[in-house]
């Protein structure tokens, strides 16, 4: 099943091919976006490139970028809180903050994406919803072109 944890990355396309516009220093995946993959190529779903920056002059990347401008976010790892003993409250860990998030998201929407978002709890409970609502999503989106 799905495992929240921090993410790491590695270049690469659904077929697991490199891709050249992607940067060398990523690591791995993390289990959630595996997991993710295995669902969405069980349920049929393929054709998405891996982590390839979509901006024109910034390296803003999505997780998940498919034909038409169609993202797929993977919230999990970059957006946990962590309890600091030292600060004795809770800290967003990652190297992700929220304003980030907006800035890079509404850049994407003002150059055309559709972005779609999933956070590992909603995939847990329900990754055949969420593969079926990217598929409609890309079905809608091919109609419009």
């Amino acid at each position: 099943m799905f495992a929240d944890h921090a993410r790491k990355r590695s270049p690469g396309t659904s077929d697991g091919s490199s891709a050249a516009s992607v940067r060398s220093a990523r690591m791995s995946k993390s289990d959630l976006e595996r997991s993710f993959e295995n669902y969405a190529k069980m349920l049929g779903l393929g054709g998405w490139v891996y982590d390839k920056p979509f901006h024109p002059t910034r390296q803003w990347r999505f997780d998940y970028q498919f034909e038409g401008k169609v993202a797929v976010e993977i919230d999990g790892g970059n957006h946990m809180a962590k309890w600091s003993k030292k600060l004795n409250r809770c800290v967003v860990v990652g190297r992700h903050t929220k304003d980030a998030d907006y800035e890079k998201i509404n850049a994407a929407i003002e150059e055309g994406w559709i972005i779609l978002r999933y956070t590992g709890s909603m995939l847990k409970s329900n990754p055949v919803g969420c593969i079926e609502q990217i598929k409609r999503v890309l079905e809608m989106r091919r109609g419009s072109a």
